[in-house]
């Protein structure tokens, strides 16, 4: 084979090769951007949709959708939340209020949507605390009935 042949085929199957692979880095490059970018989300730029209430966070745990004729009761449902956080409810507490200083009026470990969050509410606000880094994801004024709702909720007592 003479030389200029071997070059050709040389060039033919590097690009044969190369151009695939990367296309695969390009697209793991934007996917890993669009994470971060979810996974900085705060107050004033997040927003939950309104008509499915699904969130525009994504946390750094997420749960497996729920199978259907697997039901838990509250207890059960909680001790395994809470097995899965990475961070204690007083963590969480105190990630809340370095964001919004004030007093907790309660706090409670949720599967929102497939994601681990702790929800501290201070006065009117309610705040989305990932349960697996610290992060605030989001901030939401609450009404007087979703405050009055959450009365199962745990009350941080030594801080």
């Amino acid at each position: 084979m003479n030389k200029n042949v071997r070059t050709i085929l040389l060039a033919l199957t590097t690009a044969a090769v190369g151009v695939p692979l990367a296309s695969y880095a390009l697209a793991q490059t934007s996917q890993a951007q669009r994470g971060t970018v979810q996974g900085q989300n705060t107050a004033d730029n997040d927003a939950e949709t309104q008509d499915d209430h699904t969130p525009t966070y994504q946390s750094s745990i997420q749960l497996p959708a729920e199978q259907q004729g697997t039901e838990l009761s509250g207890v059960q449902e909680e001790a395994q939340l809470r097995a899965l956080a990475r961070i204690t409810s007083q963590q969480a507490s105190r990630a809340a209020q370095a964001a919004l200083p004030g007093t907790i009026r309660s706090v409670s470990l949720e599967d929102e949507e497939g994601n681990l969050v702790y929800a501290v509410v201070i006065g009117t606000t309610q705040v989305k605390v990932d349960a697996g880094n610290g992060r605030v994801l989001y901030q939401e004024q609450v009404g007087q009935d979703d405050q009055e709702g959450s009365q199962d909720s745990e009350h941080p007592g030594d801080e």
